[in-house]
Order: C-alpha cells, then structure tokens, then sequence
C-alpha cells in the first residue's frame, strides 16, 4: 500500500489545484483581498494566493499524463516514486527511461532527474521532445524533525516560519498545504470535518515566514499536517494529441498547533 502514497498524493494535488482554479474564475478581482472559501470534494478550500501560477497548470485536462514524483510522509520516512499517468499506451521517456503509469519504481531511478533539465520524449513514431527543468527534490528543514520522538512537533501559529532547501532555478515557487481532518491532541475528535489551507510562495529562498491565515479554522491542539510542494509540468502536442509531461516532488509533517501558549508554559 505504501508505495501507492506518492501517485494518491499526486492525484490529490491535481484534483486541488483544478478546483482552486475553477473556484477563482467564477469570482471578480474585487475579493482579492480576501481569503477565498470553496467546498472542494467536500473539503473546505481556503486558497491564500490567488495570481497565476505554473502549478495550475498541472490541473489542465490532457489526453496523455506522465508526472514523475516523489513523497515522504514526514521528515523521516523513505522516498516513494511513482508516475502519474494516463493512457498507459502512450510511450513517453526521459533518456533511456521508460515512464509508465503501471511501473513500479524507485527513488534511485529518478534521482538524476530532479534539480536537472530533462527532456522527455514523447511518442514511437516521429517522436517529439519536451525540455524542462525539475526542481530539486524539496526537504523541509524545519521545524526540526531529527528523531521519531520528534514527530509531531508543537508548532506555535503566529508568524510561523518554514525553511526547506532552496532551488534558485525553480521559478514556479513552492506550494505550502496545511490541512486538518478533525483529529486533535488532547481533546475529542472533531468529526466531519476536513480543511486544506493552501498558499503559494514565489521566492524559492528556502525561508518564508507563513501567513497566519494559512492556520485559518484549525483550533489550538489540532493535530494537522504541514505539505511543500515545487515541481514544473508542461504540455505538448503529438499528432493532435495533449501530453502533459513534468515532475514533482512532496514532503509532508504532522505537526500540532498551539495557539495559546500559555498552555505550554
């Protein structure tokens, strides 16, 4: 089950990302400065950066998918790899390495890939190539997670700030996730219930103090999870037909919110 986390996970951020852009093209300018609410999948949507970004484009509809990616769970776990993608018969490759939607992989087999550019090509007959540049794998430096008693680390909501290995050729910046599905830390289960707050950091400086709204509904004690997303994705045509083609690479942190420290104290 484990090795399906990464394509599951991947799935999820297309699904999120095509609905933030469908909730922003049915509202004017004139709320955009406002965090913006939608029912996505019955999750409650709060999407903090509302300007283009490459990242949308990972939700565009295509006849033909291939998204290299890599995800750990927290800072601890093992990378799992996989490839996104539709219509298996498509032949779609990077050098000599065949991307399949049905293959299993390791992390070793697209380790050259990230932090380069790549070129994908795309098609049997005729093929046509696809030249992009990956981000560099992302880790999520801090908050610190060095042992597994450090898991679930307090993390205090005002003027939190993240650090993760900086990739100064990304140019898409990275996307930061903070969801809550009702469980908290000493106090009941919060039932029916799933929030995702989600911001997009342009500079990939590896520092970012994080907007509070980002922690926007999630009670104090709440045990959530933290997500950093880059990656870069571009679409080409073959004989008439869409490919998308592009990788990317995640790292999520379970993590427990404290908005009163005195609690701590």
């Amino acid at each position: 089950m484990k090795n399906y986390i990464g394509l599951i996970v991947t799935l999820l951020m297309i699904l999120l990302i095509s609905c933030s852009k469908e909730v922003n093209d049915d509202n004017d300018n004139s709320n955009n400065d406002k965090p913006l609410y939608a029912s996505c999948n019955d999750i409650q949507t709060n999407m903090l950066y509302l300007g283009p970004t490459q990242y949308a484009v990972f939700g565009d509809s295509t006849g033909v998918e291939r998204l290299v990616n890599d995800f750990r769970d927290n800072p601890l776990s093992t990378s799992q790899a996989g490839v996104f993608g539709k219509n298996a018969n498509m032949q779609v490759k990077i050098g000599s390495q065949l991307l399949s939607p049905n293959g299993g992989y390791t992390i070793s087999d697209f380790t050259s890939f990230y932090g380069n550019l790549v070129t994908f090509e795309i098609g049997l007959t005729n093929p046509i190539y696809s030249e992009i540049y990956i981000p560099k794998r992302i880790q999520l430096l801090a908050p610190a997670v060095n042992s597994e008693k450090e898991l679930f680390p307090l993390c205090y909501f005002n003027d939190m700030e993240i650090r993760w290995n900086a990739d100064g050729k990304n140019d898409n910046g990275i996307v930061v996730i903070v969801e809550w599905k009702g469980d908290m830390y000493a106090a009941p289960e919060v039932p029916n219930v799933h929030i995702r707050n989600i911001d997009i950091l342009l500079q990939d400086d590896g520092v970012e103090v994080l907007d509070n709204d980002i922690f926007n509904q999630i009670p104090d004690d709440a045990m959530a999870t933290i997500t950093i997303l880059r990656g870069n994705v571009d679409i080409a045509d073959y004989n008439g037909t869409s490919v998308k083609v592009g990788g990317e690479s995640i790292m999520a942190l379970p993590f427990i919110l404290v908005r009163d420290m005195s609690h701590y104290n």
